[in-house]
């Protein structure tokens, strides 16, 4: 009796699990594409403000350049304090020893 129940619930369980299994392949069949094209979307959005933003800042930096007077003025960045070649990072001491 225990056998044929266990037998009962096996093949329940497998039912379970491929109809789920299907259901699931179904609804991604169905709502992928429409997940794919907002990313893709929003990723176009990105990009186009990322590009406008960009022409917008070098517009605005050659406008910086010509003053009223006709002239043109070159900015250079500033430099940091703090170079990369000044540390060289800790010193660490050691002794060698030798293996007698």
């Amino acid at each position: 009796m225990e056998v044929q129940a266990d037998v009962v619930g096996l093949i329940r369980t497998l039912v379970i699990i491929v109809v789920a299994y299907y259901a699931i392949r179904f609804v991604m069949r169905i709502l992928l594409p429409f997940a794919l094209t907002y990313m893709a979307k929003k990723a176009g959005q990105r990009m186009q403000n990322h590009m406008h933003n960009t022409m917008q800042n070098n517009h605005t930096q050659r406008e910086d350049l010509v003053h009223d007077d006709g002239k043109i003025q070159i900015r250079k960045p500033k430099k940091s304090n703090q170079s990369n070649s000044d540390w060289d990072g800790e010193y660490v001491s050691y002794e060698e020893i030798k293996d007698e």
